[in-house]
C-alpha cells in the first residue's frame, strides 16, 4: 500500500542545440574580427596623421629674437604630436620672452609649427641704465650702443615706478601733440614731475595733479611766447609761475628764427 505524501515533479531535461547556435556564433566572431581590423586600421591611420611636430617656421623677420631663442623657450613642449600640441600654451610661452610683444601660433599639417612674432620696440631710456617698452617693461638691450643709434626720451624715477612713469609719459605726449611740443625728458620725484621739451623749455607739475595742471596750462599756452620762456611751474593751487629767458637768449632765438 502506497504511503501518503507529496509527489516531487521532475522537470524534463533540455538538450542545448549547438548546431542551431553555431551560425550565430560564427556571425559574432566575424563581427568582432571586423571591428578589430577596423580599430587597428583606425589606430594606424591616426598614428600616421598625428605625427610629431618637428618643423619650426618663423614668418616675421626678427632682429632681437632668434630661432635658437624660440626653440630654447619651447623645448619643454617637444616632442609633441600634432593633435596634442597646445598652441595656446605655445603662445603664452612666447609672450613670456622679454623682447616679444605679440605672438601668433598655428599648426600646419603634418609636422610644422608656424610662428609670427612682433618684437618689442624700445620707447625710452630708463635712468640711463636700460630701455623700456611701450608698457614700461625693462628690455634686455645695450643702452650704450643704442643711445647712439636711437633718439629716445630720457625717463627717470624710482626703480619700482617705471610703469607709472611710462603711463604718464604717454599722457604727457598726447597732450603735447596739440601744441607741437616734443618731450625729451620726463622725471618723477617727490618734488613732482619735471618735463623737458626739445627746445629746452622745462615744466614742473604737481605729483598728484599733473594732468589737471597741463589742462590748466593748455588754456593759456597760446598767449605765451614759449620761445622766450625758460620754465613754467604749475605746482600751485591757483595760477603758475613763469621764468623768462634772459634778453640775450631771447635775442638769439629771434636771430635763429630769422
Amino acid at each position: 500500500m502506497k504511503g501518503k505524501g507529496a509527489t516531487r515533479l521532475q522537470s524534463p531535461k533540455r538538450n542545448i542545440d549547438f548546431a542551431g547556435a553555431l551560425p550565430w556564433l560564427k556571425k559574432g566572431l566575424i563581427a568582432v574580427s571586423l571591428c578589430t581590423v577596423l580599430l587597428g586600421g583606425l589606430m594606424l591611420a591616426l598614428q600616421w596623421v598625428n605625427k610629431d611636430v618637428e618643423q619650426l617656421q618663423v614668418k616675421a623677420p626678427l632682429v632681437h629674437v632668434t630661432e635658437r631663442h624660440i626653440r630654447e623657450q619651447l623645448k619643454q613642449h617637444f616632442p609633441a604630436s600634432f593633435f596634442y600640441l597646445d598652441v595656446g600654451d605655445i603662445r603664452n610661452q612666447l609672450l613670456a620672452m622679454p623682447m616679444v610683444r605679440e605672438a601668433s601660433v598655428q599648426k600646419k599639417w603634418p609636422d610644422t609649427l608656424v610662428i609670427e612674432l612682433q618684437e618689442e620696440v624700445p620707447v625710452a631710456r630708463w635712468n640711463d641704465v636700460t630701455m623700456l617698452s611701450h608698457a614700461g617693461e625693462i628690455l634686455p638691450m645695450d643702452v650704450q650702443q643704442l643711445s647712439s643709434e636711437l633718439v629716445l626720451p630720457d625717463l627717470r624715477g624710482q626703480p619700482e615706478k617705471r610703469q607709472l612713469v611710462m603711463r604718464h609719459y604717454h599722457l604727457f605726449t598726447k597732450w603735447a601733440k596739440a601744441f607741437s611740443l616734443n618731450w625729451v625728458g620726463v622725471q618723477q620725484s617727490l618734488a613732482g614731475w619735471h618735463l623737458t621739451e626739445k627746445s629746452g623749455l622745462e615744466i614742473w607739475l604737481d605729483a598728484e595733479n599733473a594732468i589737471s595742471g597741463l589742462k590748466r596750462l593748455g588754456g593759456v599756452l597760446q598767449k605765451l611766447n614759449l620761445e622766450n620762456v625758460e620754465s613754467i611751474d604749475l605746482r600751485y593751487e591757483q595760477g603758475f609761475a613763469v621764468a623768462w629767458r634772459s634778453l640775450m637768449e631771447q635775442a638769439d632765438n629771434k636771430e635763429k628764427k630769422v
